[in-house]
């Protein structure tokens, strides 16, 4: 909240507490110290988060032309692997980070009508994540215009 006051951008900006994936709820330990590179844990005790999928959100918001940026640790593949076409074809690009391959986070936005890009994936064991083996890297996705998808399904 501060750093969008100091930038002067609240009427750009809307700030949701809550998580984004599969729409759900999860439990925070609210003592908890994460490092920021980990899956977001469940716990048995503390501050119930809702969770809402890609579908949910825009249900909320008109949102026509958007750039989504994804940088969840983990919560990608949930997030853009459920979510609709019409969810996806909100946004004009798509950027992110992946955590654990791209393949099918890649097949998924190219069957919605996206030319994706991504880095090769960096190992990292990150023994603080739900799987310890990790393979990093970004993914930019961005909207295929009618005549490229035509000119693409003709060849």
């Amino acid at each position: 909240m501060k750093n969008i006051k100091l930038n002067h951008l609240e009427d750009r900006i809307t700030l949701l507490n809550e998580g984004c994936g599969r729409s759900g709820f999860v439990t925070i330990k609210e003592n908890y110290e994460n490092t920021g590179s980990a899956d977001l844990k469940s716990f048995k005790e503390g501050k119930n988060i809702r969770i809402e999928d890609l579908d949910e959100i825009l249900k909320r918001f008109d949102l026509k032309h958007a750039a989504l940026k994804v940088d969840c640790e983990g919560c990608e593949y949930d997030l853009i692997l459920n979510a609709s076409d019409d969810a996806l074809h909100a946004f004009d690009q798509i950027i992110m980070e992946y955590h654990y391959g791209y393949k099918n986070l890649v097949k998924r936005l190219e069957q919605a009508g996206f030319k994706a890009k991504y880095s090769w994936p960096k190992y990292l064991h990150n023994t603080e994540a739900e799987d310890s083996n990790m393979y990093l890297g970004l993914i930019y996705a961005e909207k295929q215009s009618a005549t490229e998808l035509v000119k693409k399904h003709n060849k």
